[in-house]
């Protein structure tokens, strides 16, 4: 049987395992995910009400890149880094713009992203045409891995929880019996559960989230908790011992991966850190 270090080893990410970034245009807030290879590209939009996808590949991007650039002439991995780095905002110069295209007799229901930049001195333009899916993407790239999150963010606040406690307990005993005189700022009350539950509730911080949770939940550490469970998923998938089988397995197909998660999870926090680092330039 296979283990999962030699499973690891051989592991491909495609685009479930592709964290969610959030993106604004004109002021309305959608989130985006995408899946690049040397000759073709996948891509997922969502306003949180409906989702639209694209794939295209070889001869129809070839096409594409010939009707919307026709004097431009590189080779077709360029123009697919400079398609994802304009998605990843690494463009200074790239215009990002989002419309719905009327279809069947007028009903609004696939939409069009489009962006333009400039690229070796000439005007470069790119759409992605996206067409409405049922809700069967929404669940597999969106509402099963948010739901395994918020349950291991719980499982982790719980450890953390023990581990504040155990200090307390350690603190405790090394408290001297004699009162010894402390500044009040270097005084730390021993945790109490409920207590932080109550002032987390009642807290600012928590509305704010409220009005922010289309932005704030894909940030990094977002992202990064993304990866981690989409991993471990397509893990637990191939692993007739896996635990979290009978939770996401009927969602998400078997597929055939060739990369190591840690690899892939390390190499995607590089990029948005290089993402990060242009921005701040």
């Amino acid at each position: 049987m296979t283990t999962e270090l030699e499973w690891r080893e051989k592991w491909l990410p495609d685009l479930r395992a592709c964290p969610w970034h959030p993106l604004e245009i004109n002021g309305s807030q959608f989130v985006i995910k995408w899946f690049f290879t040397a000759c073709s590209y996948e891509i997922i939009i969502t306003d949180f009400a409906s989702f639209w996808y694209e794939e295209v590949k070889d001869d129809s991007l070839t096409d594409r890149v010939k009707k919307l650039n026709p004097s431009l002439d590189v080779c077709m991995i360029q123009v697919l880094e400079h398609i994802e780095n304009a998605l990843e905002k690494t463009l200074q110069n790239a215009v990002l713009n989002i419309s719905l295209e009327p279809i069947r007799d007028g009903i609004k229901h696939d939409i069009m992203l489009s962006f333009t930049s400039q690229w070796i001195g000439k005007p470069f333009i790119w759409k992605f045409y996206c067409s409405l899916q049922d809700s069967r993407i929404s669940s597999n790239h969106m509402i099963i891995p948010l739901m395994v999150m918020v349950s291991e963010l719980q499982r982790r606040q719980k450890e953390l929880i023990k581990i504040i406690q155990n200090k307390d307990r350690e603190i405790q005993e090394y408290t001297p019996q004699e009162p010894v005189p402390v500044k009040n700022n270097l005084k730390t009350e021993p945790f109490v559960e409920t207590a932080f539950e109550m002032a987390m509730m009642t807290s600012r911080e928590f509305v704010y989230e409220l009005k922010n949770c289309r932005t704030n939940t894909f940030n990094a550490s977002g992202q990064d908790l993304y990866r981690q469970v989409m991993a471990i998923n397509a893990w637990t998938e191939r692993s007739p011992d896996g635990e979290l089988d009978s939770c996401m397995a009927e969602f998400f197909p078997e597929i055939d991966h060739r990369e190591h998660i840690l690899g892939f999870i390390l190499d995607q926090k590089d990029g948005q850190s290089r993402v990060q680092s242009s921005e701040e330039v």
